[in-house]
């Protein structure tokens, strides 16, 4: 009798353990489930974070892109105006011989 009490408790104990196994095969599967929630959300954090700085270095190339521009278009503004200014010299130079030659021709 006491070896059938001890054979029912070590049936019972089995039952108890496999019950402990399941719920922990359970608990190592929704670790399992948060590790791989927890990494998807942490690549996707990365992934953002990756394109931020890919836009930061799209933002900064196209404000060097912009000073260039902006010191090529000063510097063709001012060729713009230095040869202005020695056409009007040239034409006014012209201008006063043209000028002198027509006084002489009167002047014959």
């Amino acid at each position: 009798d006491e070896l059938k009490g001890h054979k029912s408790a070590l049936a019972q104990l089995q039952t108890k353990l496999r019950d402990e196994m399941r719920g922990g095969d359970e608990l190592r599967g929704e670790v399992k489930f948060y590790m791989k929630q927890a990494s998807a959300a942490l690549a996707d954090r990365d992934s953002e974070a990756a394109e931020h700085q890919s836009l930061r270095d799209q933002m900064a190339a196209a404000r060097r892109e912009n000073s260039r521009l902006a010191r090529d278009q000063k510097a063709a503004d001012t060729a713009l105006t230095t040869a202005e200014r020695e056409f009007t010299a040239q034409l006014t130079a012209e201008k006063r011989h043209a000028d002198h030659a027509v006084a002489e021709l009167q002047a014959r």
